[in-house]
């Protein structure tokens, strides 16, 4: 997912453990990924809910709900904390 998105790998760990979906969603959206791939990303990492693929609507909204320059200002923010030494950026 790192190298799709176009991401840290501490970045993308952490969305895995935290099964962050809002994070998710804005590191796809930024590296300009389908929905499609936004979904299945978001059914892996929510493993634990029985109904995830039930959800599928309730995370397209979520997708869709970040504009693409809001997610790359976002990426650019979190790029500038991590060079300043931030390394819990994202």
């Amino acid at each position: 997912m790192a190298k799709m998105a176009d991401t840290d790998f501490h970045t993308a760990a952490r969305i895995l453990e935290r099964r962050d979906l809002d994070t998710l969603a804005i590191v796809c959206r930024a590296a300009k990924l389908e929905p499609r791939l936004f979904l299945t990303f978001a059914v892996l990492i929510q493993e634990k809910d029985a109904n995830a693929i039930g959800r599928a609507r309730e995370y397209g909204a979520r997708y869709n709900a970040v504009t693409p320059e809001a997610a790359m200002r976002t990426i650019r923010f979190w790029r500038i904390r991590r060079r300043s030494g931030d390394v819990a950026a994202a």
